[in-house]
């Protein structure tokens, strides 16, 4: 009878070492992304951040997803009929999710997708060995300081403000005695710049959003994934998505056209920039 108590209380506290926390503050940032073609995006992420772990998450991303799960009660007709719509509504998506702290405080979480799979992996957090600078300037009313580090093969160069003393920033760049408001690569490939600082809603939590159905990897694996697809014709993607253990040569009848009927299945998709270079 104890043995088994044991074991019942054991699961309990399992099950509630991970469960979402209360979120504390929330923090949003604009980012310029430029595209292997030159095209500068603009994204808006937001950092959620509570007493021992935190968020990472592209806004127009979760916002689609929330709203695809309300359409879903619908039945998918309703969800076809609103497509186009939703994709106005969210122009600029990314699915990255980073859960930092999690499932143990000095590992993070990522889900993301490459074509139609979603993908999940635990990876311990990384140390970036910050050059403090003396250089100085002001952000959003915030006395910031400059530092620079390379995280996973890119350099960042980044501001942060001590006096909002939170060990957070922008992707997975931390560590730092302060809130990182401003951080920018030195390829000039990616910039955030602050866009908000709140208390969190009463209801928010620290958590990653639908990823239940992510199938587990490692991040060798995801890595290798995401360099076999980066860069694909529009015909290799559908067919891809289509057969996902399709390898090339063996699906190739899919025929894809814009808007004016022109075929634009051979045309080749722009590769991209990531933030980490790996």
């Amino acid at each position: 009878m104890k043995k088994a108590l044991f074991v019942i209380l054991a699961l309990l506290m399992a099950i509630k070492s991970q469960a979402a926390e209360p979120a504390l503050y929330h923090i949003t940032y604009d980012c310029e992304a430029k595209a292997a073609t030159g095209a500068i995006n603009l994204y808006r992420w937001s950092l959620v951040i509570g007493k021992t772990t935190a968020v990472f998450y592209n806004d127009n991303e979760r916002g689609f997803n929330q709203d695809i799960a309300k359409l879903k009660r619908e039945g998918p007709v309703k969800i076809l009929e609103q497509m186009d719509a939703l994709n106005k509504k969210y122009p600029t998506k990314n699915s990255l999710q980073l859960l930092m702290g999690s499932p143990q405080k000095d590992k993070y979480t990522c889900v993301n997708s490459i074509l139609n799979s979603k993908l999940k992996y635990e990876e311990p957090l990384p140390e970036v060995a910050w050059r403090l600078s003396d250089s100085t300037k002001t952000i959003s009313g915030y006395e910031c300081r400059q530092a620079q580090g390379v995280l996973y093969g890119r350099t960042w160069t980044v501001w942060y403000a001590a006096e909002l003393p939170l060990n957070y920033g922008p992707y997975l760049l931390r560590g730092l005695p302060g809130l990182i408001l401003e951080a920018a690569d030195t390829e000039g490939c990616f910039h955030f710049t602050l866009a908000g600082v709140e208390k969190a809603a009463d209801n928010m939590t620290v958590s990653l959003f639908m990823d239940k159905d992510a199938q587990r990897c490692t991040r060798k694996r995801y890595l290798k994934m995401r360099a076999e697809t980066d860069g694909l014709s529009q015909r290799q993607i559908v067919d891809r998505i289509l057969n996902q253990n399709a390898v090339d040569g063996d699906v190739n009848s899919t025929l894809i056209t814009d808007e004016k009927g022109n075929d634009i299945s051979d045309q080749e998709l722009p590769k991209k920039n990531f933030f980490d270079k790996e």
